[in-house]
């Protein structure tokens, strides 16, 4: 994924990042001189920020779910898994997070991807059946409701503590969390949050999987 004019873009967009450029015409600055792909600029916008904001992200990243409530940005997490399985771009961002090139574009299409990310994501809860799961679905996309519902009837067919609910806005209840640990990897979220943040999406993948994920934080970091 990251040949070599990629590696440098990353590189410059985060030297230019620290000086205060804003982010949307840095992207079309370097994305033009290296002459970046549209899901390499993606990377950019979606995998690389500021050293300053990635290190505050990274240090709520949670290598576990050490809390017994688990706050679930659950569209966040199934189109992550739908890119991986449709092999689309997926990486490790800059703050140390699995991120996807955002091509759903905040819908499902494929109703067979959307099965295989549900059954990926409750086949987790039910090998961890000792946490509450607060699920929290975008009310505008289309057919949240009945993904609500599915989720609710696995939760009390398996009797899995928890609920699940469509609401106008994750971001703001995931934000608003006080006690327990959220997953998410979205980077508003995680910087703003209080409580840490447990990256679920890249912990299902690797233990189903195995996989190797390109790294934007190995591009920055090497040491």
């Amino acid at each position: 994924m990251f040949r070599p004019e990629l590696t440098k873009a990353v590189k410059d967009y985060r030297y230019l990042l620290d000086k205060n450029y804003p982010p949307a015409s840095t992207i079309k600055l370097v994305g033009d001189k290296y002459a970046l792909t549209g899901s390499e600029r993606s990377i950019l916008y979606r995998g690389v920020s500021s050293n300053r904001s990635a290190k505050e992200r990274f240090i709520k990243k949670s290598e576990s779910l050490h809390s017994e409530e688990v706050c679930l940005d659950a569209y966040n997490i199934l189109f992550t898994l739908a890119n991986y399985l449709l092999g689309r771009p997926v990486f490790i961002s800059d703050d140390g997070f699995l991120r996807d090139t955002g091509e759903f574009h905040g819908r499902f299409s494929n109703n067979k991807i959307l099965d295989q990310t549900f059954s990926l994501l409750t086949k987790f809860m039910l090998k961890n059946p000792n946490h509450e799961y607060i699920i929290f679905l975008d009310k505008p996309v289309s057919n949240s409701g009945k993904l609500n519902l599915r989720f609710n009837e696995f939760l009390l067919e398996n009797k899995i503590k928890g609920n699940s609910s469509t609401v106008f806005s994750p971001d703001h209840q995931l934000i608003r969390t006080e006690k327990g640990i959220i997953c998410t990897s979205d980077s508003i979220i995680v910087q703003n949050s209080i409580v840490m943040a447990f990256d679920l999406p890249a912990f299902i993948l690797t233990e189903n999987f195995n996989p190797s994920f390109d790294s934007v934080y190995s591009v920055l970091y090497p040491d």
